[in-house]
């Protein structure tokens, strides 16, 4: 049985009046489907469909931005790292690897999903102050969450948001959840 602040996202209607908080672990199924587990793409896709058809305000800042660019990004850098050791070629640096063709297909890749999930949210209007930011360091720093979940944890406390994720990580953190993750579930 989930805990009362976890709830099934695929039992679930969306309305003009829900405003959520969408991770990185969601937007990839999303925005670059090829990477993640098909049961995310079968969970959050139409999730995802849902949400828009009931005009859901969905909230991103610049940190799931940045981590859904540069999970791409490293993504494909990891494949021609693969090639390159498959071949027996000189492994290339990731610096090395944006500035070739494929890296530059990479970025491309990258940045068209960040602006497509610009373009689809609103950046969340109350951000963390420095206490917050401390605090969230202070968290990062005790093990249950890295800085990055923590940060979005107190920027949907401060929004009262609902937070959207497949990461497990986040079982515990006292913000209302949305997943389609067994492990939350429980």
């Amino acid at each position: 049985m989930p805990t009362p602040d976890v709830h099934d996202v695929r039992a679930r209607s969306f309305g003009s009046g829900d405003e959520l908080f969408v991770d990185s672990s969601v937007w990839l199924p999303v925005v670059a489907p090829l990477m993640v587990r098909l049961y995310q793409v079968n969970a959050y896709g139409p999730t995802w469909l849902r949400i828009r058809a009931g005009g859901a305000v969905v909230h991103t800042d610049t940190v799931v931005l940045s981590e859904v660019f540069n999970r791409i990004l490293r993504s494909r850098w990891e494949v021609a790292v693969s090639q390159a050791e498959a071949e027996a070629r000189e492994r290339p640096s990731l610096k090395s690897f944006r500035s070739s063709d494929d890296g530059q297909l990479a970025l491309e890749e990258a940045a068209e999903a960040a602006t497509d999930i610009l373009s689809w949210s609103i950046l969340s209007p109350e951000v963390p102050d420095r206490d917050e930011v401390q605090a969230a360091i202070d968290a990062a720093a005790g093990g249950s969450l890295d800085i990055t979940d923590a940060l979005i944890v107190e920027t949907c406390r401060l929004n009262h948001l609902t937070l959207l994720t497949d990461d497990a990580d986040f079982a515990g953190s006292g913000v209302p959840i949305l997943t389609a993750n067994p492990r939350l579930l429980r």
